[in-house]
């Protein structure tokens, strides 16, 4: 079972793990909660001192977890930029608190809720801009696409930005199909 986590982790947060994004999302299936939970628990001791956190952020029936990836420090100050704070603020969120608190608020709009909230996109790490974007667009309308939706105008910088997530994905799938272990992975920063 760790390895089927292990791969996943690999597979689908390698942005993350490797310092080129905030955060990233994956889902479990297959794995009761007690498993799951005990994984979090022992990546979290491996990658805290590095900086990244695990958490399980919405259970999808009864064996299918979402898990939330995140390094800490630059979550922290994603979070707490004044324009991102004001926009929570009219998203129902609670922002005089750190960026735990603010994954929690996250967790509970994600559990109360079939769809994804919009603003995970801040919490993701992409551009206010594109976030706000996407909500005032409803989906449409945008520049260009790939791990988001972009509609900040320069098309290009989010294309290198689409490219530097998939050939970090790439690269990192390699390197773990050749026996690379996510510890290696991990850029501290």
């Amino acid at each position: 079972m760790d390895s089927i986590f292990e791969k996943l982790l690999v597979e689908h947060c390698a942005p993350a793990l490797c310092g080129l994004k905030a955060a990233n999302l994956f889902r479990v299936t297959g794995m009761d909660g007690a498993t799951v939970c005990g994984m979090i628990d022992c990546w979290n001791k491996k990658l805290n001192p590095c900086g990244i956190s695990l958490r399980i952020v919405k259970q999808c029936g009864t064996d299918s977890f979402l898990i939330y990836v995140w390094r800490r420090k630059w979550l922290s100050h994603l979070l707490n930029g004044e324009k991102t704070r004001a926009f929570l603020r009219t998203q129902g969120y609670r922002v005089d608190c750190d960026a735990n608190e603010m994954i929690r608020q996250l967790t509970i709009r994600l559990v109360q809720s079939e769809n994804f909230p919009h603003e995970i996109g801040v919490f993701l790490g992409y551009p206010l801009t594109d976030v706000l974007g996407f909500i005032r667009n409803s989906g449409k309308n945008y520049t260009c696409a790939g791990y988001w939706k972009s509609y900040s105008g320069n098309a290009e910088r989010a294309r290198k930005g689409f490219e530097a997530y998939m050939n970090c994905f790439r690269t990192c799938m390699d390197a773990y199909r050749h026996g690379v272990g996510v510890m290696q992975m991990v850029a501290v920063a």
